[in-house]
């Protein structure tokens, strides 16, 4: 295709205004007091609310918002749409309790618990910035693909038709545009990006096709954390402590895995009814009939009798579905970014925390975690939260840190060689060694395999786990592949996977397998020579990863091959050494 000029993907964006801008107004207010209501019991009480005013632009035809109800863009400052394009927000949910409580049971054992509920506003556009003056008046993303030329099946050529042989048989070709449907000779080039005029209303149909549409719910829901948590502490000595904790949290209206804060709500479905119910309004399919996908039926604008098609475009929600801005059928091909949040999570650990505090120049703390972190991904989480469900992708189960320094009982006034010398004390006194120490388990992966077309590119695929579990093992470094191996290359059908089928998510799910384990070691020395009475030299050495344990990524993940690894987890990286000289006084 590139010999031939024929470009199958083109992306830009093109804007009308070089002044757009957002503001928002954020108010704040609270109240908390700390109670002890007994000599054993204290109580800490707060309640926190914050609004956060839907953002603004600083004037007419400066931002826009597609409102997924009615399929209009609401262009903000026209028709008596107000400059915040009249979204709203929920006063009355944004309300934060806070409470803890402390109750000492004795003089050595202490019991906490609390609960607290905090708002965030998102990240890229979910509530302000990034959204509003990248939609269409203001700036337009421009796609093009295959399907945006009928005529030549790419999305535009480089040439003529005479210098291409792929773009012959079509001496002009039309695109979608938003002011209707545009034809260009076929000298080379993309689709011009054509600015809509906006109607006099301030409502301007959403393209559906070559231009991206940016939508927010409305009202806005702002991303959730109800956070809690139950702790026993007890004093094993007077400078040792154990704390058993219990920690959970929901996450609400929040980012999906990855940190992605948006989903496609056109994305295809693998089974789309022939009636749907979708923010606020009733779609259907392009025929009223539940229609399916099937690889091998036709690609045609409308489905096979028996409901079949592989034309992904049918699949669509917006495709046949019926808005008021398209007056029928809206025949959106184009995807929807719908930054709503709308993802959960939930977390809940178990935590260990020894702690020695100063003792005979020893200080250490040893935590080690067990932890299960759910969360769903963006990927079709419109059709199925069940099939985006799965492990936080971020979150080890087991996580064992220890840290702590000892200064070295050497030297004047020491336990050994209190008697030195000043020569004596300046070459073995005032010695410290500290470390950090981290044991974890494997990070979550997701096992996949060649699904051979048998359902939407929009929908996961995911194996059927028929049998015992895939066993995973860290094979030796192959010098000469540079790679390492974790699972050998499985069949699909007769062991431990099989095919799900045509218009079948496989039952193994996402992040259902761990990765490689991880550990590190980071070493600190360091020696203070004392030179007057208030001027000090401290020399420092530190050697980050000491051992210089490479630690390996997860593998990739097909299991049609073999589990190799070829690059290292996120971390430490090889052994660093630092060495450092600071001066005091």
């Amino acid at each position: 295709s590139l010999a031939l000029g024929d470009v199958a993907t083109f992306n830009r964006y093109a804007s009308t205004s070089t002044n757009a801008k957002e503001f928002q107004k954020r108010t704040f207010f609270y109240g908390q007091d700390t109670w002890r209501a007994t000599n054993k019991l204290t109580l800490n009480l707060g309640v926190r609310w914050e609004y956060y005013f839907p953002e603004t632009v600083n004037g007419a035809k400066q931002g826009a918002l597609l409102n997924m109800s009615d399929g209009y863009l609401h262009v903000a400052g026209v028709g008596g749409i107000g400059t915040n394009m009249d979204w709203e927000a929920r006063k009355l949910h944004q309300f934060e309790p806070r409470i803890g409580i402390a109750y000492q049971l004795n003089e050595k054992t202490v019991v906490r618990g609390g609960y607290g509920r905090s708002f965030d506003i998102g990240v890229f556009g979910s509530i302000f910035g990034h959204t509003v003056t990248q939609n269409l008046p203001v700036l337009a993303h421009q796609s093009l693909s295959n399907a945006a030329d009928s005529n030549t099946g790419v999305a535009f050529c480089l040439g003529s038709d005479a210098d291409n042989p792929g773009c012959a048989g079509g001496a002009n070709w039309s695109g979608s545009n938003p002011t209707g449907s545009v034809t260009v000779p076929v000298t080379g080039g993309p689709i011009p990006q054509l600015f809509p005029s906006v109607p006099s209303n301030g409502l301007l149909p959403n393209p559906g096709t070559n231009t991206t549409s940016i939508a927010r719910q409305n009202p806005l829901r702002f991303p959730t954390l109800d956070a809690w948590n139950v702790s026993f502490q007890r004093a094993l000595t007077p400078t040792m402590s154990l704390t058993l904790t219990y920690v959970g949290n929901k996450g609400t209206n929040t980012l999906s895995d990855g940190d992605g804060n948006n989903t496609n709500t056109n994305e295809a479905a693998i089974n789309l009814p022939g009636s749907t119910m979708a923010y606020g309004q009733t779609l259907s399919s392009i025929t009223g009939q539940a229609i399916h996908y099937d690889p091998s039926a036709s690609s045609g604008s409308l489905p096979d009798a028996n409901g079949a098609t592989s034309n992904q475009n049918l699949l669509q929600r917006y495709y046949g579905g019926a808005l008021p801005a398209c007056g029928g059928p809206c025949l959106w091909t184009q995807g929807i970014q719908f930054d709503g949040d709308d993802q959960n999570t939930n977390f809940n650990a178990l935590q260990v925390v020894l702690q020695q505090q100063q003792w005979k120049g020893l200080a250490m703390t040893a935590n080690y975690q067990w932890a299960s972190a759910f969360d769903e991904a963006g990927q079709y989480a419109t059709w199925s939260k069940r099939v985006a469900y799965g492990r936080d992708s971020a979150v080890r189960q087991n996580a064992f840190t220890a840290y702590g320094s000892y200064q070295l009982p050497f030297g004047h006034g020491k336990k050994f060689m209190g008697g030195a010398n000043k020569g004596e004390d300046l070459l073995l006194g005032g010695y410290e060694v500290s470390s950090t120490v981290n044991i974890s388990s494997g990070l979550p992966m997701t096992l996949s395999f060649n699904c051979n077309g048998e359902i939407p590119g929009s929908v996961p695929c995911y194996p059927n786990k028929t049998g015992a579990r895939l066993k995973t093992a860290l094979n030796s470094f192959d010098a000469t592949t540079q790679t390492r191996t974790f699972f050998s290359a499985q069949t699909i059908g007769g062991g431990i996977f099989s095919d799900p089928g045509v218009d079948n998510i496989g039952n193994n799910g996402r992040n259902t397998y761990w990765g490689p384990s991880f550990w590190n070691t980071d070493i600190s020395v360091q020696k203070t020579f004392a030179i007057w009475e208030k001027v000090a030299l401290k020399a420092r050495a530190d050697a980050y990863n000491a051992l210089n344990h490479i630690n390996p990524n997860n593998p990739q993940t097909n299991i049609q091959s073999a589990g190799t690894i070829n690059g290292e987890a996120p971390g430490p990286g090889p052994r660093y050494l630092e060495l450092s000289l600071k001066a005091t006084f």
